[in-house]
């Protein structure tokens, strides 16, 4: 991006100062608003609803295996997921 005078350029397309502040107002308080948020996320997966219980996630790199297991067993003894981070967190 490079400026000149009053103009704002990216890949060849001119647009002022001025111009971008109003576009981003108007997004934020379109946002604050709610507007569109009615609408579905096209593509969104749905959301689980019910009785049923979700198995607890850990997610790690290669040299964490041994925190997410930790994580994952305090997590299914009824522990706090807070407690969970915490503990495996501090195995690494």
């Amino acid at each position: 991006m490079t400026t000149k005078g009053d103009r704002m350029t990216n890949t060849g397309d001119a647009t002022t100062r001025r111009d971008f502040l109003k576009t981003s107002a108007g997004a934020g308080v379109g946002a604050a608003v709610g507007l569109g948020a009615a609408r579905p996320l096209a593509g969104a997966p749905a959301v689980r609803t019910g009785s049923a219980q979700a198995a607890p996630v850990s997610v790690a790199s290669g040299n964490g295996l041994e925190s997410v297991a930790t994580a994952v067993r305090i997590v299914e003894a009824g522990g706090d997921t807070a407690d969970a981070v915490v503990e495996g967190v501090n195995i690494v």
